[in-house]
Order: structure tokens, then C-alpha cells, then sequence
């Protein structure tokens, strides 16, 4: 597993509308193993025994309303890519866990990072909202031109203005590069 920005920890990746119903993080590895079976190449977890009207080896957890699988031990829930992290490493993430793929739900061992804050920051997907259809790239009303921007640390870099919206997507991206952003950052 990749740890990038390691530099500035951050305990948890914990939506805030979910902090009520999220586990506090008691469960070890060796209960996981005795529960669970991990496939890292699907990244899936099943259950090793039958239990309330579950069969053995049925896939473990359900998808919450913000895309993540979330596996119920024992009355608690617990995010199953957090999950993944314990049972490959015996350790609970000190970090946030980062989807390099934007998928949510795909917690395949691969596409799974240990990620600060900031450096989440820098693998979002594209806003709902965009309407330019390009990361940081906007129409500027007052300029009459396209605007490229990017934010980094609660801060607005200004990437300049342009006539042609190509170019604000060029230097949009140069941003995305010189500030170190993950390739899949806007996608």
C-alpha cells in the first residue's frame, strides 16, 4: 500500500453525516480473519460462517448513500476499504484511505492509498455541478475569457485567462502536474 502525503496525518476518513453510525475502531486483525474473508483482487469481504440468515462465504456489507460498502461486526459498522487496510496490515489506516479510481465501492487492494487530507484533496472526481466540463476551468463573465484555477491547501491558485477554452484546459493541467496532483485528479 502507497502512503502518499504521509506528512500530515489524519485519523479517519469519516463522512460527516456518518460519524454517529461509524465504528470506533476497536476490532483487530485476528477477530477480522475469524469473521471475514478479504479477496484483495476483487476486494471483497465474505462471511466465513453463516450467521442470522446469512449463509457462509456470502458477500459481506452493503453501500451507504455516499457510494462506500460499509460491513456491520458485531453491531458496529465499519467502512470495509478501512477494513481492507486492517486485515492486509494488521493496523487500523492512520490516514484517509483514497479510491485512486474514484469508485467508492472498489476496494480492491491495488486501487486502495493511505492519504492525508490534502493529498485526498488532490484525487477528487469532477464536481456535479461543472458545467464547463473541465477541472477548474470557468467561464469569466467579467474577463469574457476562461478562467483556469486550482485550489491547494484552502488556497486559489489563478492560472490565468484565455480565449480559447482548450487553453485553459492546458493550463489547467500544467497546474494539476506542478502541483503534484494525482493523475485521475477531475475525472
Amino acid at each position: 500500500m502507497r502512503i502518499r502525503g504521509a506528512e500530515t496525518p489524519r485519523p479517519l476518513n469519516i463522512q460527516p453525516l456518518e460519524v454517529a453510525e461509524m465504528s470506533t475502531e476497536i476490532l483487530t486483525q485476528s477477530e477480522l480473519i475469524s469473521l471475514l474473508q478479504y479477496e484483495p483482487t476483487t476486494g471483497f469481504f465474505k462471511w466465513r460462517k453463516a450467521k442470522r440468515g446469512i449463509a457462509a462465504w456470502t458477500i459481506a456489507g452493503y453501500t451507504n448513500a455516499g457510494g462506500y460498502i460499509v460491513i456491520r461486526i458485531e453491531g458496529k459498522n465499519h467502512y470495509a476499504h478501512r477494513l481492507a487496510v486492517l486485515y492486509m496490515t494488521g493496523e487500523w489506516p492512520p490516514f484517509q484511505v483514497d479510491h485512486d479510481d474514484h469508485v467508492r465501492s472498489n476496494n480492491i487492494w491495488s486501487n486502495l492509498n493511505l492519504a492525508t487530507s490534502a493529498t485526498n484533496h488532490k484525487n477528487q472526481s469532477m464536481y456535479k455541478r461543472n458545467t464547463s466540463g473541465a477541472m477548474g476551468v470557468y467561464w469569466a463573465k467579467n474577463e469574457n475569457k476562461w478562467m483556469a484555477g486550482i485550489g491547494l491547501n484552502g488556497k486559489s491558485i489563478h492560472g490565468g485567462y484565455f480565449v480559447k477554452f482548450s487553453d485553459a484546459v492546458t493550463r489547467r493541467k500544467e497546474l494539476e502536474v506542478e502541483h503534484d496532483f494525482h493523475k485521475n485528479h477531475g475525472k
